[in-house]
């Protein structure tokens, strides 16, 4: 049970805390020179939709999650921007497992005949590539909390033809030229050839991410690349009682367990974060900024293939939740005549550890030994310079030049 929840709050956790997460793909399962999505499934919570409270069960809902990090204080909603979400592989009901979604949640429609929703091959097709049931699941929850935090964006699925990096960068690159955001839930090993694809992610004014991996004290590529923010995990306290919801006010917030971090075998150091990082790093430190991604304080995703709604975590849950975040403040500026943000990374670290902008993590751990990281006082292999204090944040990039 190594990546359970560090802690609970209240007696009746226990129930919360059942069943143990697992990886929809386990760790170290591909090959170098290929992914796996970062995301880890623990129950399946009761079938039909119609049997399921959106906001009182064993899972964070959309309501808590824009309260923990002051999303609710934001009038945007996204609207005016475009997010990317790149996966391998296909599910073949993204659309219409996102609208029962959308209805769970009362949110707006996201379909294709309104336009907020396209799905394409690596190309920017029609030719869609095969099914594969783990990086549905991941597929499903990227475009499901990309929706669900930034309600009012275009949401462009981009389906890689397989899971190696030669596929998924052309994805990448094809994204880019039709979003002002990109969003990758995976992660390979770090390998010594890495940087050439770098070039995939160097398009002007478009922000990308990458999770920081779900494997606590290792690191990998995409997010160790100098052209993404990389985003690594927290774990959200949560009890059940009744009439509560499961996350309690005022928030306690530690790193996850499976957070990955830590320093670059390949990457150069980047002059804006070498001096918030610790010393022992000389190389690029990750990750750069997280969010909730603990499965013990997981959300629901639906995937009608599989059965219904699961409950699921992992960075894969952090990364499009920070890429809506991003988008919220480019839909703001394209709205307003501004171009898109632009060296998103950097702007980051300008203000430091300040916490106008975020708010510091300082407890809670990741990893096993020998390679376990200690969530500390300013920055850290676990949560990077800490989450997002949106309703700041987002302002602060509305703001830029």
């Amino acid at each position: 049970m190594k990546y359970l929840s560090l802690f609970c709050l209240v007696s009746a956790c226990s129930a919360l805390l059942a069943q143990t997460p697992s990886p929809v793909v386990p760790p170290g399962s591909v090959p170098i020179g290929a992914a796996r999505p970062t995301v880890w499934l623990m129950d399946k919570a009761p079938v039909p939709a119609l049997t399921i409270s959106p906001k009182s069960g064993r899972w964070v809902n959309i309501d808590e999650m824009k309260k923990v990090y002051g999303l609710d204080l934001l009038a945007a909603q996204g609207a005016g921007a475009t997010i990317a979400i790149v996966d391998a592989f296909d599910s073949p009901n993204a659309e219409l497992d996102l609208n029962t979604f959308s209805t769970l949640y009362s949110l707006p429609a996201c379909t294709t005949a309104n336009t907020c929703f396209t799905k394409v091959s690596q190309r920017g097709g029609i030719d869609i590539p095969a099914r594969n049931s783990g990086w549905e699941v991941e597929i499903n929850l990227d475009t499901q909390w990309v929706h669900a935090i930034a309600p009012l964006a275009k949401i462009i699925l981009v389906e890689a033809d397989s899971n190696y990096d030669s596929d998924l960068f052309i994805a990448e690159a094809y994204a880019a030229s039709v979003a002002s955001v990109v969003s990758n839930s995976w992660s390979g090993g770090e390998y010594s050839g890495q940087s050439y694809y770098d070039a995939y992610m160097n398009q002007p004014y478009v922000t990308y991410l990458a999770s920081s991996g779900d494997s606590g004290g290792f690191i990998g590529y995409p997010s160790t690349s100098a052209n993404v923010i990389a985003v690594g995990g927290t774990t959200l306290g949560i009890g059940l009682k009744a009439n509560h919801y499961p996350v309690i006010f005022p928030v306690v917030e530690t790193g996850w367990s499976g957070s990955g971090g830590g320093c670059s075998a390949y990457t150069p150091s980047l002059a804006f974060q070498k001096p918030l990082v610790p010393t022992i790093c000389k190389r690029r430190a990750v990750p750069d900024i997280s969010m909730d991604a603990d499965p013990n304080s997981g959300v629901l995703v639906q995937v009608s293939l599989q059965g219904g709604y699961y409950r699921v975590g992992g960075t894969s849950l952090a990364c499009p939740m920070m890429a809506a975040v991003v988008g919220i403040a480019n839909g703001v500026r394209q709205t307003g005549g501004k171009l898109a943000l632009s060296n998103t990374l950097q702007h980051l670290y300008d203000n430091g550890l300040s916490p106008t902008y975020v708010r510091d993590i300082t407890s809670g751990k990741a990893g096993v030994w020998p390679f376990v990281w200690n969530s500390t006082v300013g920055f850290d292999f676990v949560t990077g310079l800490g989450v997002p204090v949106a309703n700041n944040l987002v302002p602060y990039l509305v703001g830029l030049p």
